[in-house]
Formats: structure tokens, sequence, C-alpha cells
């Protein structure tokens, strides 16, 4: 089975974000190691969860991409369902996300 990596991502070293692979996602003030916030989002996740601007950015096993606010507070922001099967890392790119699926490849735009 595929088992995403429960990777340590850093917040302008204010926060430590940690995203398993059954979706629970837990913040963590790097200063101390106390959780700061945990959280449960909908999937199952392989890939590993990356951080755009102020945004916490994962892909699910079915193709949902969660949006998470990159701070001290939960806030989910969004999700965005690309309809297809996906067990990759999204890819940031200047103003687009690259997400491979198991049938294609998608390049998501950024508004800003």
């Amino acid at each position: 089975s595929l088992v995403g990596s429960e990777m340590c991502i850093r917040d302008s070293d204010q926060h430590l974000f940690l995203w398993g692979d059954a979706g629970i996602v837990t913040c963590i003030d790097p200063k101390d190691g106390k959780t700061i916030w945990t959280q449960r989002v909908p999937g199952d996740f392989s890939g590993s969860p990356i951080i755009v601007n102020d945004k916490l950015l994962n892909v699910s096993a079915s193709g949902v991409v969660q949006i998470l606010r990159a701070s001290g507070e939960f806030e989910r922001v969004g999700e965005l369902d690309l309809g297809e099967p996906v067990r990759s890392t999204i890819v940031p790119m200047t103003n687009k996300l690259l997400i491979r699926s198991e049938a294609s490849l998608f390049i998501v735009h950024s508004n800003r």
C-alpha cells in the first residue's frame, strides 16, 4: 500500500504542520513542541503537503485538493475535486500548480 509522508512544513518558523495519510492535520509550535490544533480533513493521502503563500494544500487519493489556511487557527479554505484518482504530490510553480492524476496532468492557475 502507498503511505504518504507525514511531512513537516514550516510557516515562517511560527508553525509546523503535520499531515498524516488518514487526513489528520496537526499544527505544532516549533519552539516548545506543543500542539496548537489537530483536525481531520476528508480523504486518504499518499502525497506530501505543500504551502503556497498562506495556504496549506494536499490532494487525496480520490483526487480532491484540500486547501487549509497555514496558520495557528484551523480554517478550511476550500477544496477542488479533480474527478480522478491522484497518488502524487502537488508541484508548485510560479502562479500555477501541477497535479498528476493516474490519467491526466492538471495545471491549476492562480487567481492572484
